[in-house]
């Protein structure tokens, strides 16, 4: 395919993207977006000249020639020597610290997966100043970690409440605004929002690769896998190298069955980044299914490692312990799983199998295949099996 026809694709699919808006039932402006645009290249910045149809009225026009450094809001996940040195950093008291100490050990703290930690020190960075634009992100971004996305939107009301209020207004502080409402619409099933911003801002900078990623793992969940190879595919060519990029096409070769190609693209994505737990989860999972459970086992293990509260290994875990005649270290896995995501389907209703199927308890089982359907997860096929299992756990019954 030509450079030329490249564009063309991407621009329907742009286009596709804002047109959802209005097929979902969400309303198209809420007040929570700020614009921000950069202005064409031969175009001169008239501050009284509207903004584009359908865009916030207030923002920020920035030069064409504008260079954002989103970058430095998106590392890696720490090695095992560095994750050494941030535990050692936590040690220090921090009572006396400065805000930005403050900052820094929240941050620290949620790299080594000890989100009490870091919110505490979050929070009393706020204390220290409760208009802090940095630490109003960083709270946002912090409980949509934590899947509490209800939190995440009361942070960044006051967020953007204070962005308004600042005279010179930052376009790095704009961008990674909107970055973070894009993620918490699309956390609170508001998709066609979340995707309009996300491609406005691979507009203003078309190396945004998490911008990519975050717009091909929502359309990946939405069951649209040619959309979302495309959208990596297409990041992957504009940026540089990232490992969720690789890490979605590995999942695109999987649904397709092609299991080489999936290997090589988790592979891929931790040539970029050893650290990076979901391509190590996604691997192991592969091998799950060719039954190499010892190295799957190793693989999960590690994953947590770097990443404590990664619900996906843990289920992936004890998937792999429960095919390992490990009943009880399943149990205990699925169970860790559910105390990290009370939503999650899939911990609960693999714990249903296993309680069904293995540990003889029906009762249980026919517990957790109710709360299956009760969860806010949007997975429907769990949702349908738990539904088989519940109809057959009663015809037994009878």
């Amino acid at each position: 395919m030509t450079v030329a026809k490249l564009t063309l694709a991407f621009s329907a699919l742009i286009a596709i993207l804002g047109s959802a808006c209005s097929s979902t039932g969400e309303k198209s402006d809420d007040g929570m977006d700020i614009n921000l645009r950069k202005q064409a290249a031969h175009q001169a910045v008239d501050p009284k000249a509207p903004a584009p149809v359908g865009t916030p009225t207030t923002g920020l026009t920035i030069p064409a020639d504008a260079v954002i450094k989103w970058e430095q809001f998106f590392k890696s996940p720490p090695t095992p020597e560095e994750r050494g040195l941030l535990a050692q950093s936590l040690k220090a008291p921090a009572e006396s610290a400065s805000l930005a100490e403050l900052v820094k050990r929240g941050r620290n703290a949620v790299a080594l997966g000890q989100l009490a930690a870091a919110e505490a020190a979050f929070k009393q960075a706020l204390r220290q100043d409760d208009g802090n634009v940095g630490v109003l992100q960083e709270l946002a971004q912090f409980y949509l970690r934590k899947r509490e996305v209800s939190k995440a939107f009361d942070f960044l009301t006051q967020l953007r409440q204070r962005l308004e209020e600042i005279p010179a207004k930052n376009p790095l502080e704009l961008f990674r605004y909107r970055y973070t409402l894009a993620i918490a619409y699309i956390a609170r099933g508001e998709t066609a929002k979340g995707h309009r911003i996300l491609s406005d801002l691979i507009a203003i900078d078309k190396a945004f690769t998490p911008g990519y990623a975050a717009l091909a793992s929502s359309y990946l969940s939405l069951g649209k896998f040619n959309v979302a190879e495309f959208i990596s595919k297409r990041g992957l060519d504009r940026g540089k190298e990232d490992a969720a990029l690789y890490n979605v096409l590995g999942i695109v070769a999987q649904r397709s069955n092609d299991r080489t190609a999936a290997l090589d693209y988790f592979n891929k994505a931790l040539k970029v980044s050893p650290t990076y737990a979901p391509a190590i989860v996604n691997r192991a999972n592969a091998m799950i299914e060719t039954k190499e459970l010892d190295v799957a086992e190793s693989d999960l293990k590690q994953a947590l490692v770097y990443a404590p509260g990664s619900v996906d290994a843990y289920v992936s875990l004890g998937i792999c312990q429960k095919k390992m005649g490990r009943f009880q270290a399943a149990e205990t896995s699925f169970t860790r799983a559910m105390e990290l995501d009370p939503e999650n389907a899939a911990a609960r209703f693999n714990l249903g199998i296993l309680m069904a199927d293995q540990m003889k308890k029906p009762n249980v089982a026919l517990r957790l295949f109710n709360e299956v359907l009760q969860t806010e997860d949007k997975n429907t096929e769990i949702k349908q099996m738990a539904r088989l299992y519940i109809d057959d756990i009663r015809d037994n019954r009878q």
